[in-house]
Order: C-alpha cells, then sequence, then structure tokens
C-alpha cells in the first residue's frame, strides 16, 4: 500500500478530479481487490477564504480472470454547510484479446441525478499500427461548479465520436 499527504490532486476512479489538502492512501488486499481512498480541504485561490470546505472520496476495484478490472467509486464534497458534489462512478477495462483493449467509465452525478461523464473506448494493435475508436458524453452543468463563468451558457451536453490510427514509422 501507500499513503501520501499534503497539496494533491485526487481522482477515484472515473469521478471528477479534485485538487486537496489532505490524505489519501491506497492498500492493495487479498484476491486482487485494490481499495483507495482520500479526504482533506479544497485548494482555494491564493488568500481565498475557505468556509469549511471538505471532500472525501473512495474506491474499490477488483481484478478478474482474462487482464480485467471493474471498479466503483465514490466522492461527497461539502461547501460550508451545503453539499457541494455527491457522485458515484464505475470503470472497467479488460485486454479482450492480445491485440485489444476495452474500456469504459460513467459518472452519474447524485444531486441533479444526471450523467456527468461518460466514455468508452477499444484499442486494437497489429505490427506497427494502433487504431482506436472512442465515444465520450459529457454534461457541462454536472462537471462545472454553478458559480463558474461558462455555467451560464446552458446545459448542452457535448458527445464526441471518432478514431485515431496511429503507424509507427521507425520503431526503436
Amino acid at each position: 500500500g501507500e499513503a501520501r499527504f499534503g497539496r494533491l490532486i485526487e481522482l477515484a476512479g472515473a469521478t471528477r478530479p479534485m485538487h486537496i489538502d489532505g490524505i489519501s492512501g491506497l492498500g492493495r488486499l487479498p484476491h486482487q481487490v485494490l481499495v483507495e481512498g482520500f479526504a482533506g480541504i479544497p485548494v482555494s485561490p491564493r488568500y481565498g477564504v475557505r468556509s469549511y470546505d471538505w471532500v472525501v472520496g473512495a474506491r474499490v476495484a477488483k481484478a478478474l480472470p482474462r487482464n480485467t478490472r471493474v471498479g466503483l467509486a465514490y466522492l461527497h464534497a461539502v461547501d460550508g454547510d451545503a453539499l457541494a458534489n455527491q457522485e458515484v462512478a464505475v470503470d472497467a477495462m479488460s485486454q479482450a484479446k492480445p491485440w485489444l483493449d476495452l474500456a469504459g467509465s460513467a459518472a452519474y452525478d447524485m444531486m441533479y441525478y444526471g450523467l456527468s461523464e461518460g466514455r468508452l473506448s477499444a484499442v486494437a494493435r497489429r505490427g506497427n499500427w494502433r487504431t482506436e475508436l472512442f465515444a465520450s458524453h459529457r454534461s457541462t452543468s454536472r462537471l462545472l461548479p454553478a458559480t463558474s463563468l461558462f455555467s451560464v451558457l446552458g446545459d448542452v451536453a457535448s458527445q464526441k465520436l471518432g478514431s485515431n490510427v496511429r503507424w509507427r514509422a521507425a520503431p526503436r
């Protein structure tokens, strides 16, 4: 396992990243179970005022046969005396074949009840070629704080669907 403390950027699986002054820990348990968690105070702008804000997050992941891993995460943030964010997320990845990797994640906003972010990807490799297919969905109103300048633009979700192809012309 490991433990860290100080100024950290923490991410519990597919939940949103948090910049905190706090502590985090990671433990590998028997039967290929991974447990991680963090707690702290969100970092405020220089000389900014803190109003007793705090955040905690945790993730439990399990390794399965065939190079597969699934995880479940939770994030809880408080701003002053009000709930600022509450999110639950799942993530999974698998090496389905020696040449094929599959991954996906989804974060669900428990305050406003909707999908914050979802991602899917498939990567195939053959020799010097690598092809990736991906899809994503992001809801700006659930990812940005209500005080953000961009939050007045409305809640128009962003969806992407695409592909990347790479050929390694000069392998080392």
